[in-house]
């Protein structure tokens, strides 16, 4: 740890002497803060990062995540982005028990009624198997060590401050957590609003003369829960990701993932206010009810660790902050603060630490005055790919409520026809495979190569594959 620490802080040093910004606030202290400070440290004289909660241990779900001890994935495309941004913490994660999946044998993605074939990875394609505590917790520590920040614990933002004949943000009224009057100002000549789905942004925007974003929203009414169980040593091969995505109109799933400390952690869904149960007997027999049996082979095999936890997740969630005419500058918004999306496909934190890089592209190109516009361009493409892929496979569901548009139909028409190509010609399997990974957008499963396959391939067979529990 100490030489990823020392390598970061000689990168740091040597990008930018002359900063960007010179004092930067992030608000929030998830990945989406951590990475954020990150991306803007070698670009600006200070960063604070600011959080309602007091900091937590590196094993510890933060009270501000009601979801924290649930299944959260950092995909491919947001694994290369935060070794990008943290080179060696990927090897760091690996050193404090992460599992490293980069294998095709390392994954069953049961998806439209099969298993995806998939007989070869992107080189890219390497996902990380850690709980989030353990995640954030690294990601926090190297973000600490860099010399130019801060992270300040038991802070709530209050509002934005804005000055000058432009009206840019200068600072952040922050008040102690608990303390009524006790209300201060951190200057700032860049705030960025990583405070997640519970972001007061359209509201500050609102306070200082500014329209609030349109707001769009798509309910699913997903409740989950989640149990440990341990995971013999003994097995260091073989499946350690199983995916099973709910079935049009049953809207029941599920995931495992071999996590540090020789677990497994099972995370069962239901959409549209089904609640999975909790009590072991039944949450087995709810994994028994799936179409697909392997993650019941691995609940109803594997010895439970403690109780287990529940939560939920109202609606897919889009805040329109690049559709604004005006913005103030020095001020922004990411992570799910801008877009939220059904947790079940595994996209938030790596969205946010995508988004990140942009931000600091964004900051080098137009400074802190013309931030705004600059970041929410870059950003567009990253909301808009992960909101395609999570909203047009939930409208799949005839409960769900949402405009099912000509491109939402003659693209639901087309993956009636890929996914069972995607289950028996691993060409098929592998481009699909890309898209749930963020390293290829939507649109690259209709590349001639791939549409010829999915359109006039051949009828053979899907690959057998043993199942998970045998």
């Amino acid at each position: 740890m100490q030489e990823a620490i020392r390598n970061t802080r000689a990168q740091q040093t040597s990008r930018n002497p002359r900063p960007r910004a010179e004092r930067a606030v992030v608000l929030g202290a998830g990945l989406a803060s951590r990475t954020a400070a990150a991306a803007l440290a070698p670009r600006a004289g200070h960063v604070t990062v600011l959080d309602r909660d007091a900091l937590s241990r590196v094993d510890e779900a933060r009270k501000g995540v009601p979801q924290g001890k649930h299944i959260h994935l950092l995909v491919p495309a947001g694994r290369a982005a935060l070794e990008r941004l943290l080179p060696g913490v990927t090897d760091e994660l690996a050193a404090a028990g992460a599992q490293i999946l980069n294998r095709a044998g390392d994954f069953a993605i049961h998806i439209g009624g099969g298993r995806l074939n998939v007989q070869g990875l992107h080189p890219d394609f390497v996902l990380i198997g850690a709980t989030r505590p353990l995640i954030e917790g690294v990601v926090r520590e190297r973000v600490r060590a860099l010399t130019n920040v801060e992270i300040l614990g038991g802070r709530e933002a209050r509002g934005l401050i804005a000055s000058g004949s432009n009206g840019a943000v200068t600072g952040v009224r922050v008040r102690p957590k608990g303390e009524a009057a006790a209300e201060e100002t951190l200057p700032a000549d860049l705030v960025v609003d990583a405070t997640g789905r519970g972001s007061r942004a359209p509201r500050w925007l609102e306070e200082l003369g500014y329209e609030a974003p349109h707001e769009e929203s798509v309910r699913i009414d997903v409740r989950y829960a989640t149990r440990m169980f341990r995971r013999p040593p003994g097995r260091p091969d073989g499946v350690r990701n199983v995916l099973i995505g709910a079935l049009p109109g049953e809207g029941r799933g599920a995931v495992a993932l071999a996590v540090e400390g020789d677990r497994w952690i099972v995370t069962l869904s239901g959409m549209f206010g089904e609640q999975p149960p909790t009590a072991l007997s039944d949450f087995r027999a709810y994994a028994r009810s799936l179409w697909c049996g392997d993650v019941h082979a691995i609940a109803a095999r594997e010895e439970p660790l403690g109780e287990a936890t529940t939560a939920s997740f109202p609606a897919n969630v889009r805040r329109g902050y690049d559709r604004l005419r005006g913005h103030p500058p020095g001020f922004v918004v990411l992570g799910d603060a801008m877009c939220a999306f059904n947790p079940t496909y595994g996209q938030g934190m790596s969205v946010a630490t995508l988004e990140a890089e942009a931000l600091a592209g964004a900051l080098e190109r137009a400074g802190t005055a013309r931030i705004g516009k600059t970041f929410y361009r870059a950003a567009r493409p990253i909301a808009d790919n992960a909101w395609a892929q999570a909203v047009d496979d939930d409208l799949q569901h005839p409960q769900a409520a949402g405009p099912r548009s000509l491109r939402w139909r003659l693209t639901s028409a087309y993956m009636a026809r890929l996914l069972p190509a995607a289950h028996r010609d691993p060409a098929v399997g592998q481009a699909f495979l890309n898209v749930m990974g963020m390293l290829a957008a939507p649109p690259s499963v209709l590349r001639p190569g791939v549409a010829r396959r999915v359109l006039f391939g051949g009828r053979r067979p899907a690959k057998a594959y043993a199942a998970v529990g045998s």
